[in-house]
Order: structure tokens, then sequence, then C-alpha cells
């Protein structure tokens, strides 16, 4: 009964639900258009197309391209078309992927095949009741250029084994750093992300909640970017990158060490802050990314 004691205001479930139970009055299919509005602030129209389908839901497109360098016979240069069938009932029904493509393979390759046969069961592994479409897309993209690292090892292994073989290709690594500005950070669902996401992207750096909220993460670039997208994607007042930066070395023990040994919040003023760029002779990071007046009177 819906007000048996056990059920009441005054007496919450003894168990939770299995999901977060949906706001009343917001049915599946604006949730949906929601969630799709948020992916359009982060891809544009030529990465991203959402038609309606008949039976009810949507059908997304997704144009991305992949980190990996086209080598040998066959290698996932991309970019890679992917489609997904967002039904109607989503988020209590899960996605399906529909199709799968990556310039430059055959539809046929065994190594397309088992790819989209990694991408399928990873969809369809998404947790229920909640939104994914965003999780599903960068999974996706994951995978692909999981797979074409592999085949650039493997290709390069054939190339190492051929006695007219050319000379290795050194191999780039980029480390990006990214300052960024927001009007505020005070979710507690959110700063629990920020932190929770830098270290499933093996990121340094931290988060200082308040108004404004500030943002300086270090990384690998692929997945400081992939970062950045999770975190554009949770619908913010105001969030500006004031700062990007490269780096490039041949290996990441080539290069000096990071700013931050780890990603922690920081709670702490603003000019606070301030040591920790200098330390690493970036205090016009600081200066240009708070947009505070740039004096002496802030600590050495």
């Amino acid at each position: 009964p819906l007000h048996s004691p056990l059920h009441s205001p005054l007496h919450p479930p003894l168990y939770p639900p299995l999901y977060p139970p949906p706001t009343p009055g917001r049915s599946s299919h604006v949730a949906a258009v929601d969630e799709i509005d948020g992916l359009r602030c982060i891809y544009s129209e030529h990465e991203l197309e959402v038609q309606e389908v008949a039976q009810g839901g949507f059908k997304i497109d997704a144009t991305l391209p992949l980190e990996g360098i086209a080598s040998g016979a066959e290698c996932f240069a991309g970019p890679v078309h992917l489609s997904l069938r967002v039904p109607a009932a989503y988020p209590t029904e899960g996605l399906c992927l529909c199709s799968l493509l990556v310039e430059g393979v055959s539809p046929s390759s065994p190594s397309l095949c088992s790819l989209k046969e990694s991408v399928a069961a990873c969809i369809a592994g998404l947790p229920l009741g909640e939104e994914v479409i965003f999780m599903a897309i960068t999974e996706a993209i994951s995978l692909c250029n999981d797979a074409s690292q592999r085949l650039l090892m493997d290709a390069k292994a054939d190339n190492d084994a051929s006695p007219n073989a050319p000379s290795p290709v050194t191999p780039i690594y980029t480390r990006c750093s990214a300052f960024v500005l927001f009007h505020h950070i005070k979710s507690s669902t959110k700063r629990r992300h920020l932190q929770q996401w830098a270290a499933e992207h093996g990121l340094s750096g931290f988060s200082r909640p308040g108004t404004p909220g500030v943002l300086f993460v270090q990384g690998e670039q692929h997945g400081l970017d992939l970062y950045l997208k999770r975190v554009r994607s949770m619908h913010w007042k105001k969030m500006s990158v004031m700062w990007y930066d490269e780096q490039q070395s041949a290996s990441p023990n080539d290069m000096p060490p990071p700013l931050f040994p780890s990603f922690t919040e920081r709670m702490c003023d603003l000019i606070e802050l301030l040591p920790d760029f200098k330390r690493g002779n970036i205090e016009h990071v600081f200066w240009d990314g708070t947009k505070i007046p740039n004096t002496s009177d802030g600590p050495s």
C-alpha cells in the first residue's frame, strides 16, 4: 500500500531503490531530451546527429576521431561512426548499438567484428535507470582507441620482424594541463565526480569548491580531454577553460614530474593556491585564470 507505515514520509523504505526515482512529472521522453541537449553542448553538430524514430525514442549518430596512428594494412585510424538507439522507455530500458564503422576498415574485417561485439557488450552492461548516453559514447571510443593501439603494436612487431624493416617511429607522449574557472562549485555530487573521474583518467591536480570554483588538472591528453567533456556535461551556470597547455616527449619518463602528485579537493581562499603555481613557474596562469588583480600582497 502507498501509505503503509513502512513507506510513509516518516518511515522511508528499509531498502534503497535499485536506481534513483524519476523526478515527478518528468517522462522518459523528457529525460532523454534533457540529456541529449547536454550532449549538444559537448559535441558539435558535425559530431552528433539526433533523430526521433517512429516507434518512440531516438537514434543517435556520432562521428568522432580516434587517437590511433594509421599504420600497417589495417589500423583503426578513424574517424569512428557510431549509431545508438535510445528506446522510448529509456533510462529504465537500456541503449542498443545499431552500427559501428571505422573509416579505412572493411565492415567485414574480423578485427572490426570483434570490436563491435566488445562495444555492444559494454553498452548492454551499462546500469539501468541512469543517464548513460555520454558514458556509452566515451566507452565505445575508448574501446576503439584500445583496438587501434593493439593493431599498431601488431603492425610494429611485424615490421620489426621484417629484414627490411624501416626505422621505428618514436612514439609521442602528450601531457596536457588545464585551468578551469566556474561560477561556483557547491553540489556534493559534482564535487565527488570531479575527484572520482580524475582518478579514473589518471589525472593529478585539485578542485577548489566555492564561489568562484577552480579546477586544475594535468595528465595524458586523451584522458584529460575526456575528463573535461565529462565535467562539462554536468550543466554548470558558467564553466570556462582559462588555460590549456600541451607538452610532448618520447615517453612519460622524459617529462618533468607533474605539479601535483595526485588529485585532491582544496578548501581554502583563492590566494592560498598561488604558491603552487609559483613553484611550477606558471604564476601567470593563476592571475589570468582567477581574474584576481595581480598584486604583491599574496603569500610568497
